[in-house]
């Protein structure tokens, strides 16, 4: 009978084992796994209204994303359009202004909102010209936009996780007003950029020297300063950058929008939202075997000092399902004398601007006029 008793807990602790294994693999694969593809498409339309005097506008099924305020992409699968700030709302549907629509939007289609609004370039979303480069990296060419300007700082943006160098294009008009010219950079696993060695991606670990390369690009064409300006994962390789590169003495600035400051507080996180706290140590263990990184080396609480009297503009929202809002406002309060620090109450991940473009482009102007007067 015993002998029964200890083969079912040996089979059953096997069988939790191989359940544990499986999931943190699925959940690394989510993370590492390069993904380009939009979705998923939940957010039903509910009705297109046209109105003569002030446009078209939406109706979607209420939730928190569509009543959130502000200005969105609303993407389906073979579509996109810009919405604008709420109208109207009902216990159950939201109605907001819609412009600059792509491909056919009828009621019933199923889509996303999106904080990366336009999806084309700086001349046709922006009215900024371009041009395209290539950015020389040891991995083969980069592509790039770059902006002129008359100031012998460069901005350098870089966007976060699967994204692109349209997510730069809601910062782009308040930089080049600035007299900044521009780099909206790809770095390796990007669309039409070189894939990393074994083609995942590695949380900015190796990422960072995508941007060096980018900095060295900057110096070689003019520059003589660096404004660094990202989010998300895109604020983990900026914040890897300063701490690794030769090149981070000539770094001026960083502006950051709900950067990764700690990938373990994040996997953790995202565990406990998910109700799976039980499998978080072992999934942050498979992302770390599979990526080969030091989670320490990208934990940036733990290197606030590398980051002193480097000026620093900083945003936040508190609704930001992914990165742990209490991660950014703990770097904040390491960096008393040097960083600006702005909480979004509304916003969502990456969404700083979103919910209210004219006082981020306000806020960033004034930012960057404070830095010409250093």
């Amino acid at each position: 009978m015993r002998r029964w008793i200890v083969i079912g807990l040996t089979a059953a602790l096997v069988a939790v084992a191989v359940a544990v294994a499986g999931a943190s693999w699925y959940f690394s694969e989510e993370l590492l796994k390069p993904d380009h593809e939009g979705g998923p498409y939940t957010i039903k339309v509910e009705g297109i209204e046209a109105r003569s005097a002030s446009g078209e506008t939406i109706v979607l099924e209420r939730d928190r994303a569509t009543e959130r305020p502000g200005t969105y992409a609303f993407e389906w699968k073979d579509g996109h359009a810009i919405v604008g700030p709420v109208r109207s709302q009902t216990k159950d549907t939201v109605t907001r202004r819609l412009t600059e629509v792509e491909g056919e939007l009828k009621p019933g289609t199923k889509g996303v909102f999106n904080p990366v609004v336009w999806k084309s370039n700086p001349l046709a979303a922006r009215g900024i010209p371009y041009r395209s480069v290539k950015v020389p990296t040891k991995l083969g060419p980069m592509p790039a936009w770059k902006t002129a300007g008359r100031s012998k700082t460069w901005a350098i943006y870089v966007h976060g996780l699967d994204g692109s160098p349209a997510a730069g294009l809601r910062d782009l008009p308040t930089l080049s007003k600035a007299g900044l010219p521009t780099l909206l950079i790809t770095y390796r696993n990007d669309v039409g950029a070189p894939k990393a060695p074994g083609g995942l991606i590695h949380l900015g670990y190796t990422e960072w020297e995508d941007l060096d390369a980018a900095a060295r690009y900057a110096l070689d064409n003019g520059a003589e300063r660096l404004v660094l300006v990202g989010e998300s994962m895109g604020g983990a390789i900026i914040t890897r950058f300063v701490r690794k590169s030769k090149l981070a003495p000539r770094v001026s600035a960083l502006v950051l929008d709900s950067p990764a400051l700690d990938w373990q507080s994040i996997l953790s996180s995202q565990a406990a939202k998910r109700n799976l706290a039980v499998i978080s140590k072992p999934v942050q263990f498979t992302v770390k075997e599979r990526a080969d990184i030091d989670y320490d080396q990208l934990n940036e609480l733990k290197h606030t000092k590398d980051f002193e009297g480097v000026p620093i503009l900083l945003f936040q929202g508190l609704e930001d399902p992914l990165v742990p809002p209490e991660d950014t406002t703990k770097f904040a309060r390491a960096l008393p004398e040097n960083l600006t620090y702005f909480q979004l109450p509304t916003a969502a991940h990456t969404s700083s601007w979103n919910v209210d473009p004219r006082l981020y482009d306000k806020r960033l102007a004034a930012f960057l006029r404070r830095l010409g007067s250093r």
